[in-house]
């Protein structure tokens, strides 16, 4: 599935996820990776989560979003050696 991005050059490619909430299953939302070709010292990528809309909440008191925030995060990758 194409992922929209304004600021992303012609080859590079993301990749959306979708992941829930196993304690609140009637909530979900999209994980878009993306890997920043421009910065390779150290290596980062960005995960994006951002929520699914048209779930039905079970009642007024229930939480409407997921326990790890909406928003983007930095990863810088980090590569280990082992001996």
């Amino acid at each position: 599935m194409y992922v929209n991005c304004s600021d992303c050059s012609e080859n590079e490619r993301r990749i959306k996820l979708y992941i829930s909430d196993p304690q609140r299953d009637y909530l979900s939302a999209h994980l878009i990776l993306r890997y920043l070709i421009n910065e390779t010292n150290p290596e980062k990528m960005t995960a994006t989560i951002v929520a699914l809309h048209g779930g039905v909440i079970p009642n007024t008191d229930s939480p409407i979003s997921l326990r790890v925030p909406y928003g983007e995060y930095l990863m810088i990758i980090k590569h280990i050696s082992f001996v």
